[in-house]
């Protein structure tokens, strides 16, 4: 079975929008670049990106990546 991505967000208004369900990754990369860098960033609070088993695979708030502890990434060149 091939890996499969569920794409939830938040507009500012905190109302939860399912982007699409049980899609693969090369979809997923396509909804997050548009939802982080298109035109309707300015209404989206928050992006997460679960697998199948609902595991968080990735989380972004205000289009900041966050880590599993809920802190902001640092860039990688930043990062030891």
């Amino acid at each position: 079975m091939p890996e499969l991505f569920s794409v939830y967000w938040n507009d500012i208004e905190g109302t939860q929008v399912t982007e699409f369900k049980y899609k693969p990754m090369s979809e997923v990369k396509k909804a997050v670049e548009r939802l982080t860098l298109g035109p309707g960033r300015m209404f989206v609070k928050e992006i997460k990106v679960v697998d199948v088993f609902d595991c968080l695979c990735f989380h972004s708030i205000d289009g900041v990546p966050m880590d599993e502890n809920g802190n902001p990434m640092k860039p990688q060149e930043e990062q030891p």
